[in-house]
């Protein structure tokens, strides 16, 4: 099972040509896509949708141990763990070499012990998946092993969203609801979690494409579109690349055409901007690369400009910041909502802002780098001075 990430940055060559099937863009489009194997990573919750669950802590790496700070960079859990993660629903998964095995709360709390070799994801609408020797499926909060998925069942799955999962069975994707009942029979090569009523399905077409205007034939191995949670192919399977829908739009991408969002009704969106999407709606803005100014901007969901195209690269919004370049190899740094610079390109390497705080590298080479966090503006607050 998998789930996307994109980090987006364009150069743009010269031209004074606009032609082709809507538009033709001379560009080149360099998409970062990280794919991450997920099991259960989301924070939403539909059962305990009431409650207010604390995440606000993050990570700290001390010599190779980790532990959290809270957003004033206040050691709250000491580092003393070999893994954690974080805390999704008021609960992250820790361990210590060959001794301790568990998901603890925000107080370190021990809430539900594990054996220390269980491959466990974290919780989501109050689930979260396990996998034992002898147990497969899915525990509650109390460590109570609630859905037994075992390998007659499924041979893998991935993390509840709006009350339905997505597992595999003979290498095909289908979805289980939470008492285990198959509500769409797995026939898709791939499938994506739910989102807004709908969810990401694919079939693997392993074919060679012409695009006219192409310069090179396509290798086109998926092609992607959407169901809705009866099984109902309601966007036909067109895409090379398919988003989640976020705000009521999905972020597409199709051969021969530039990147662009479509509404739950597949109809292509936004089409009086002379521009092309580069990633989903987060906080009712979505990046967008305009093409007479040659720059990244962001525009809303009504499809109005709602920060002018003045960068050379950009990324989407999160916690009420966005990433930007002003130069297109140049550092990262940070605006807000309203597209003023709110703390200046100086970060080779940054994450985006999570919780109030985000993290950042200070060396260029990640894996050597060291790691710390700022606040928003642009404090920093681990580690502190002098450690």
């Amino acid at each position: 099972m998998w789930d996307t990430i994109i980090l987006i940055q364009v150069t743009t060559k010269d031209s004074n040509k606009k032609e082709g099937l809507n538009m033709k863009i001379n560009s080149i489009i360099n998409i970062i896509l990280l794919l991450i194997c997920v099991n259960c990573v989301n924070n939403h919750s539909i059962d305990n949708k009431k409650m207010k669950y604390n995440n606000n802590l993050h990570i700290i790496d001390v010599d190779w141990k980790y532990g959290f700070i809270n957003n004033n960079g206040k050691i709250i859990i000491e580092p003393i763990y070999d893994r954690v993660t974080e805390f999704y629903e008021g609960l992250a998964e820790v361990k210590i070499k060959s001794r301790f095995h568990a998901f603890i709360d925000v107080k370190e709390n021990t809430i539900i012990e594990l054996n220390y070799n269980a491959l466990v994801g974290q919780f989501s609408e109050g689930l979260a998946g396990i996998r034992e020797e002898d147990k497969r499926g899915f525990i509650d909060k109390n460590g109570s092993f609630i859905l037994d998925l075992n390998k007659s069942i499924a041979d893998d799955f991935n993390k509840f969203s709006e009350g339905l999962v997505a597992y595999e069975k003979n290498n095909k994707t289908g979805y289980l609801d939470k008492q285990g009942k198959i509500i769409i029979k797995p026939k898709y090569d791939v499938g994506w979690d739910f989102k807004e009523g709908l969810a990401v399905v694919g079939d693997k077409i392993g074919a060679e494409a012409y695009v006219e205007g192409a310069e090179d034939i396509i290798f086109r191995e998926f092609l992607f579109g959407y169901i809705n949670k009866q099984g109902e192919l309601i966007i036909d399977m067109v895409y090379d690349h398919a988003y989640s829908f976020s705000c009521g739009y999905a972020f597409v991408t199709r051969s021969g055409y530039s990147a662009h969002f479509i509404n739950k009704q597949g109809i292509k969106m936004f089409e009086n901007i002379n521009g092309y999407a580069g990633g989903s709606f987060r906080e009712n803005l979505a990046p967008y690369f305009f093409i007479d100014e040659g720059k990244w901007g962001y525009i809303d969901v009504d499809g109005n400009v709602a920060i002018k195209p003045l960068f050379e690269a950009v990324a989407e919004f999160s916690d009420g910041m966005a990433k930007i370049k002003l130069e297109k190899d140049g550092p990262w740094g940070y605006i807000n909502k309203q597209g003023e610079i709110i703390i200046e390109p100086k970060y080779t390497f940054c994450n985006d802002f999570k919780n109030g705080l985000a993290e950042i590298s200070f060396m260029k080479m990640y894996m050597n780098s060291m790691l710390g966090y700022i606040n928003k503006k642009g404090e920093l607050i681990w580690p502190k001075e002098g450690d």
